[in-house]
């Protein structure tokens, strides 16, 4: 009956497709399939079947179909809890809930770590406005899970973000509304007779939500959250190579061009003739601003197609980044490239050398066809003059140039595909590792259990070996800082009821892989002891997942993201500003959701 009625609902009521369920969904793709086809029935009450009517909500209220769904199922009102209750009611008619672990639910860590910051001050503010996430998040227009992030602590806004703002009007409004000056008066310390009206109560509010004490992380969570969301299915409607760059701008013979127009024309020379005479490296340096690139959006456009193209014919590509660029500029271009990282095509370095406030120079390089070099004093690139070279001694003098520049460079971000064990000897040599995941770490899991888990799983053999070679890899990683440093692990922990309906998961990037119960508690035994004798272990248990693709690994000079589920593909990171960006990410992560010992072996008895 479930599977009926779920289809039911998808394609007759919310009219939408598999794949566009899983979107607004948050689901991968391939569950949805598998609880259409009737491969996976979760369990009325439990924490998965509460998710999916909560989706099927959202999807219908996306749709336009919130009346026609709550006719379908006899809600009461298209109020988020009555929709939900009664298409819970109906989905599951006649199942029987299976028994709990315990009779009553598991209080979550998280509401340990909450007692500070932005996510406590926005909580008891949305209280006392009696406002939910859901109906914040449409006032906002954003995604529900921003607000939820916010206030569970997973996120932090930027101080001066304009979010901040929006989110004071609104809750104002509804204070005000519900007559609540006295608590509005009591939660931000604001004399009472300060709060005269709704803009005097929203400015003071406003001030009060920004008064925070935290690290800036906001620039690196946007990094990591669009790595997150990167999926090499998508395709920004980008012209074709020959419109990006027509026969007009590869048959210029200009050996000057001027200003940033100049520069946006001659760089479409110098890559649409480097895709059509099938060129295999280019060699790129600029520390001038990236306005030239990411101001047009018409540019913007055609130049990615034609970096796309020459990646795709096989060509390679070296950056130097300048170490005085903003870390926010430069993770910017990184993330806006990173279907030319995915394809391998980008080799990234950092300069070592300091540069000045005086001059931008610019240097784009094809060694055998064609050079673009430009020298302009900074924030002047309107008046700058742009030359073309082709000449063979001038491409050579270039080169010179740009191999003593690579000299005093160090990588920025590597790609690997396949690859998921940290780069060892660098990782060694810091005191402590952070770790922010999906699952449990796979280096403190017992070996006989991975075999276990691996013996059931239909994986081919040689998967199997690879991710128990990733295995003996991080373990050793653990073995090492457990004697000489500390490994600092921030990692949601399951509701007790997940435990009982499909397992928990276990995420490698090899495969996906799902812990039984009893597995679950063997893992979760060896935590307790490494809790109680290894100082150096400490875990942060999160209230959900930071990020559903990725995982992080960082210390004081590498850093690995690896990305999960279907893209076996990690970045490693060198560049000191970068690393230790990621480093606050984490600590502001363990510092909220810090537990004293005590209270986390007693959390974690709870799956034994």
């Amino acid at each position: 009956m479930f599977t009926e009625r779920l289809n039911e609902l998808l394609s007759e009521v919310c009219r939408t497709a598999t794949g566009e369920f899983a979107r607004i969904a948050k689901y991968d793709r391939s569950y949805v399939t598998h609880l259409r086809n009737g491969d996976r029935i979760p369990k009325a009450g439990y924490h998965a079947s509460e998710r999916l009517a909560r989706a099927i909500y959202l999807c219908a209220y996306e749709k336009g179909a919130l009346e026609a769904l709550c006719d379908r199922v006899g809600a009461e009102s298209d109020a988020e809890e009555d929709v939900c209750a009664a298409v819970s009611a109906w989905l599951f008619e006649g199942q029987t809930p299976r028994a709990r672990i315990s009779s009553g639910r598991m209080s979550k860590p998280a509401d340990a770590g909450r007692q500070g910051g932005f996510g406590k001050r926005l909580s008891e503010a949305m209280e006392l406005a009696n406002i939910s996430n859901l109906r914040l998040s449409r006032a906002l227009n954003v995604d529900a899970s921003v607000i939820s992030k916010y206030r569970s602590g997973l996120r932090v806004p930027r101080v001066n973000h304009p979010l901040i703002h929006e989110i004071s009007v609104i809750l104002t409004s509804r204070i005000f509304l519900l007559e609540r000056i006295a608590g509005l008066s009591r939660l931000t310390g604001a004399p009472q007779e300060s709060l005269a009206d709704e803009a005097s109560g929203a400015e003071r509010l406003e001030a009060w939500l920004r008064d925070f004490s935290t690290v800036d992380t906001s620039v690196i969570e946007g990094f990591l959250e669009g790595v997150d969301r990167f999926s090499p299915d998508t395709r920004l409607p980008l012209p074709a190579p020959e419109d990006a760059a027509d026969e007009a701008v590869l048959n210029e013979r200009a050996e000057e061009y001027r200003g940033v127009d100049g520069l946006r024309r001659a760089v479409l020379r110098f890559l649409g003739r480097a895709v059509r005479e099938g060129r295999k490296r280019l060699l790129l340096y600029s520390d001038q601003s990236m306005e030239w690139m990411v101001a047009d959006a018409g540019f913007t456009l055609r130049w990615l197609s034609l970096m796309s193209a020459y990646v795709r014919g096989g060509g390679k590509i070296t950056i130097i980044h300048h170490v005085d660029r903003g870390l926010e500029e430069m993770l910017s271009a990184i993330q806006s490239w990173l279907p030319l990282y995915i394809s391998g095509g980008i080799e990234s370095w950092y300069c070592l050398r300091r540069g000045g406030e005086r001059f931008a120079h610019t240097l784009f390089l094809e060694p055998e066809s064609a050079c673009i070099t430009g020298l302009c004093v900074a924030g002047r690139e309107k008046n700058a003059v742009y030359r073309y070279e082709t000449d063979a001694a001038a491409l050579a003098r270039q080169r010179a140039f740009y191999d003593d520049l690579l000299g005093d460079c160090k990588p920025l971000l590597r790609m690997d595909r396949g690859d998921v064990t940290p780069r060892l000897p660098a990782v060694m040599k810091d005191e402590t590792v952070h770790l922010v995941g999906r699952s449990l770490f796979l280096g403190t899991m017992p070996e006989e259990l991975l075999r276990r888990i691996l013996a059931r799983a239909e994986l081919p053999e040689e998967t199997k070996s690879a991710i128990l070679s990733d295995w003996a890899s991080q373990s050793e990683l653990t073995q090492e800082k457990l004697k000489s440093g500390s490994i600092r692990e921030c990692v949601p922990l399951p509701e007790e009821k997940t435990l009982f309906m499909n397992g928990v998961p276990l995420s490698t990037v090899r495969a996906a892989l799902c812990y039984t119960p009893e597995e679950y508690a063997e893992h979760v035994r060896r935590l307790l002891e490494l809790s109680e004798r290894q100082p150096g272990y400490r875990l942060y248990p999160l209230a959900e997942a930071p990020f559903e693709h990725i995982e992080l690994l960082a210390t004081e000079r590498t850093s690995v993201i690896g990305c999960v589920s279907d893209r076996p593909v990690t970045f490693t990171a060198t560049h000191p500003p970068m690393c230790r960006a990621f480093i606050n990410f984490a600590a502001r992560l363990e510092e909220q959701y810090a537990l004293d010992r005590p209270t986390l072996k007693e959390t974690l008895k709870r799956y034994l």
